[in-house]
């Protein structure tokens, strides 16, 4: 389930309950929220906004630049 776009729907019901997708097949939310959180996040509120955070966004760049190597090297120290 790896690519570069994700089409995400959450229906609910008229008696409450609801179902995800994710790419068209059903998830689970749990699922669902593990995948939201790699996603970045634009909100109301500036709590919300992911991108703003330092860590964030070294995190997106190093995975952009394909660092993970140089990462886990400089974890290590």
């Amino acid at each position: 389930m790896y690519s570069n776009e994700y089409i995400i729907r959450r229906t609910r019901h008229k008696d409450g309950r609801t179902r995800s997708y994710i790419n068209g097949a059903p998830s689970t939310l749990q699922l669902l929220r593990s995948l939201s959180a790699l996603l970045t996040n634009i909100h109301g509120q500036d709590e919300h906004q992911s991108l703003f955070k330092q860590d964030t966004q070294r995190d997106m760049l190093d995975k952009y630049a394909g660092n993970h190597l140089l990462v886990n090297q400089v974890t290590l120290l």
